[in-house]
């Protein structure tokens, strides 16, 4: 028997309004502060490692040997990123920024089909 679908009340959809709203107001908030720290646009550590490879794989189209020293999904995606914003380390910030912000929105998708 197939399942159906309900559709998201008013008060659902006020619900992941709210929540979408506070997504975004929190990670604003962190990126404008943050925007301060001279680590923002410079990586260090494993986001330099990161960026490194994003740029590698961006920019000059291959794979070293160390693309697979850490997970290489994120790598990818920070690549496409960079591709798509001319290598800008704010842009990619704000792309993780939204990412984040539909994440809060999907989880309350998903705590509402659950519970």
């Amino acid at each position: 028997m197939k399942k159906q679908r309900s559709r998201l009340s008013a008060s659902d959809w006020r619900r992941l309004a709210v929540v979408l709203l506070l997504a975004v107001c929190v990670r604003g908030v962190y990126l404008v502060q943050s925007a301060d720290n001279p680590t923002f646009e410079h990586p260090i550590v494993d986001a330099a490692a990161y960026d490194d490879r994003a740029r590698e794989l961006a920019f000059e189209g291959r794979f070293e040997e160390e693309f697979f020293w850490q997970a290489p999904a994120y790598p990818v995606f920070l690549a496409a990123v960079y591709r798509l914003t001319a290598g800008s380390i704010p842009l990619a910030h704000v792309a993780g920024a939204l990412i984040g912000c539909a994440t809060c929105g999907l989880v309350v998708l998903l705590g509402r089909r659950i519970f």
